[in-house]
């Protein structure tokens, strides 16, 4: 009989990765209630499979999750022909994601075209044209009427005349009637999440952050994706059609920037410095990122410590000058409002069915799963696999988890299958080796 280690090598993780980013891709597009609770609820097994399978062999069969990846395509294509509300632009928006996945595909299934250079270059024009769309997207939608959009604008205006936004924000409140306060007052989201937008808004639109931010996100992924697989055009594909993407970019939600930041960070992980900055950069854009370092700090990794460090430095860092500037306006608009916000029942958890789990036993779940079942994981997609696996522990159970918060899971999912080191290629490739051993880790 085979033993453990040649069973789990023919089982690749990417497969149950993949197939739980196709049920949640779906449950932040296309369906409501208990329906979208089921996809969600399926979406999180497929992930927690995946890291069941990684913690007993982080090998993966390359073809095989091609396939898979694939086939979420396809999927995402045929729920993307009828039209999606705030999908891309206008009624035809189904028809134009039906036309991305159609270039992902030609580019995986033609066999001419699995040559590295010409998935590249495939994978750049159908990132060039995703960019374009959502640009275009929020130039035709000015106005998006929800209130994320309103925050950000108005903490940039007040932020360039020398007020503070935690302090002195006030915006209307788009939440549906049973939850809605009439107002929210203090901007809050941390302070990278407030630069970056307040910099946009001083040049156009806040909301070109997330159009900046998917366009990097893709290319990261095609860069590392097509250096693993024969169609790696794949994976930027996929995540080009998951539903909703363009209304998350067009309401100004921010996981696609929490998304960049955290992918970039996995790309970067042999240059650990210049990856645990960027890291910290990504634990100080949203309250819940902090979550993100729980599976290094129990990784193989034997930097483990000192990225831990050096990312909660970078983020307190961000965190100080708006500190010393009035510490009570900030503490309320980052901890306080959240803690006294009313749980919606269209929350995309186990809050819309009653069962009301606390937010800080949610975060402690999540956190001890994290300890207790994902430790000492040695690549860096199985790190960022994990990082999908604590935040889908925690969004689940948690009481104000929404869409967006699911399309963070779907994309980092396909980053982390996408960074699967598979084939004949090795680190003399540029692909990134196990982290186990401190020979195979540069200073960088």
């Amino acid at each position: 009989m085979d033993d453990d280690a040649t069973i789990y090598s023919r089982v690749p993780w990417g497969v149950p990765a993949l197939a739980g980013v196709g049920a949640l891709g779906l449950s932040v597009g296309r369906f409501e209630g208990n329906a979208k609770l089921l996809l969600i609820l399926l979406g999180v097994v497929g992930i927690l499979t995946a890291i069941w399978f990684v913690r007993r062999n982080e090998r993966a069969t390359g073809s095989v999750v091609e396939v898979a990846a694939v086939s979420v395509v396809v999927v995402f294509s045929i729920s993307a022909v009828p039209s999606i509300s705030s999908a891309y632009s206008g009624s035809w928006s189904g028809w134009v994601r039906l036309f991305v996945a159609l270039v992902v595909l030609i580019g995986v299934l033609l066999p001419p075209l699995r040559i590295p250079r010409l998935q590249m270059a495939v994978g750049v024009v159908l990132i060039g044209l995703v960019g374009f769309l959502l640009a275009t997207a929020i130039s035709a939608n000015p106005d998006s009427r929800i209130d994320v959009q309103y925050a950000h604008t108005e903490a940039a205006s007040l932020l360039f005349e020398g007020r503070n936004p935690y302090r002195d924000m006030v915006v209307e409140d788009t939440s549906p009637p049973e939850v809605n306060q009439g107002t929210i007052a203090g901007y809050s989201y941390p302070p990278v999440t407030l630069l970056t937008y307040s910099l946009a808004a001083a040049v156009g639109d806040a909301r070109a952050v997330g159009v900046v931010a998917i366009v990097a996100l893709l290319l990261t992924v095609l860069v590392v994706a097509v250096r693993s697989f024969p169609g790696g055009s794949v994976f930027p594909g996929v995540i080009a059609t998951v539903p909703f993407l363009a209304g998350i970019v067009i309401g100004g939600w921010t996981e696609p920037l929490q998304a960049a930041l955290l992918v970039a960070s996995a790309a970067l992980y042999r240059r650990w410095v210049l990856s645990s900055i960027v890291l910290g950069l990504a634990v100080a854009s949203k309250q819940y990122m902090v979550l993100a370092l729980a599976p290094i700090l129990v990784s193989a990794d034997t930097h483990r410590y000192r990225r831990v460090v050096i990312a909660v430095g970078v983020a307190a860092a961000t965190y100080i000058p708006f500190l010393l500037w009035d510490p009570g306006a900030m503490w309320y608009s980052l901890v306080g409002y959240q803690l006294q916000r009313l749980p919606r029942v269209d929350a995309a958890s186990l809050w819309s069915i009653g069962w009301k789990v606390p937010a800080v036993v949610a975060l402690l779940v999540a956190i001890g799963t994290c300890l207790l079942a994902w430790r000492r994981l040695s690549t860096p997609s199985a790190v960022l696999l994990a990082q999908a696996g604590i935040f889908s522990v925690y969004f689940v159970l948690a009481p104000n988890s929404f869409g967006n918060f699911w399309f963070l899971v779907t994309v980092i999912t396909v980053a982390a299958v996408a960074l699967v080191k598979t084939g004949p290629h090795t680190a003399a490739d540029g692909m990134m080796p196990p982290i186990m051993s401190p020979d195979t880790v540069s200073d960088g």
